[in-house]
């Protein structure tokens, strides 16, 4: 591997966080011969990589997840790199990044998490013109777009995945917006589906309406809000899942904020 400097603090801290489960070195041999069910790109691909990129690839990407254990990640973090007390510390703002990517060859660090509503958001330490959204993010997950890059953003992130042949980084912050409109829909929908069927059961009113959170409903439109939770949660548990190929133990509440 062509990436085995760093401080005593920063060793330390990958060999931690990488035993909690929290840190994947996803291009390693080691790693991908661990898990060999990983859907974007298995260790014999990381070989074809490896002589495409000149051997710039494997172990250049190292990918966080800032909500599991989350303490001892922003400690172990802000040990490591000073740059993450602004992130991670006291003063940060409050909604934290939910997911951190380090690029070691390009030495830049990317930060993405979900905010209010559910909503993405994006930036990167000590480049205050890099910011994602929901306005532009759609582009950040584009080739075409990146390979545009007409902005700082976009510029970054062109460089930021320059190797990173499996596309991995543009997929999980997709899936991570992604997951955030489900969860997002999901919260704004009036009840549970459970509750909803037990004032189905219950049976209408005289007009033939049924109360839904308060709201008289017919029958059709009281289905219909089910249908829309089963959607909700399907397409967050779609992209969900994506994010557990990396971080198995993430769940649900570990990303949704609730913050409305």
């Amino acid at each position: 591997m062509p990436y085995t400097d760093g401080t005593h603090a920063a060793q330390g801290c990958i060999k931690q966080l990488t035993e909690l489960g929290a840190l994947v070195d996803v291009y390693s041999k080691q790693w991908l011969e661990a898990h060999p069910n990983f859907p974007y790109c298995s260790a014999d691909d990381l070989a074809e990589y490896q002589a495409t990129s000149s051997n710039a690839c494997e172990g250049h990407l190292l990918i966080i997840s800032a909500s599991l254990d989350e303490s001892v990640v922003a400690e172990q973090l802000m040990t490591a790199y000073p740059g993450f007390e602004s992130v991670l510390g006291k003063n940060a703002p409050f909604h934290k990044p939910d997911l951190i990517f380090i690029n070691l060859a390009t030495q830049q660090i990317l930060c993405v998490g979900l905010g209010r509503k559910n909503r993405i958001f994006g930036y990167a330490i000590g480049e205050k013109a890099v910011e994602i959204d929901d306005d532009n993010v759609q582009d950040v997950t584009s080739t075409d777009q990146i390979d545009d890059a007409g902005t700082p953003t976009l510029q970054f992130i062109r460089k930021f995945v320059q190797h990173d042949y499996a596309g991995i980084v543009t997929r999980l912050i997709d899936s991570l917006y992604e997951f955030g409109v489900a969860a997002c829909e999901w919260d704004h929908l009036p009840l549970y589906p459970e509750l909803i069927e037990e004032a189905l059961a219950q049976g209408p009113d005289e007009d033939g309406l049924f109360d839904i959170d308060d709201e008289m409903m017919t029958l059709e439109e009281a289905r219909s809000v089910i249908a829309k939770f089963e959607s909700a949660d399907s397409w967050g548990k779609e992209n969900l899942s994506t994010l557990q190929d990396l971080f198995p133990e993430l769940t649900w509440a570990d990303l949704s904020t609730g913050d409305y």
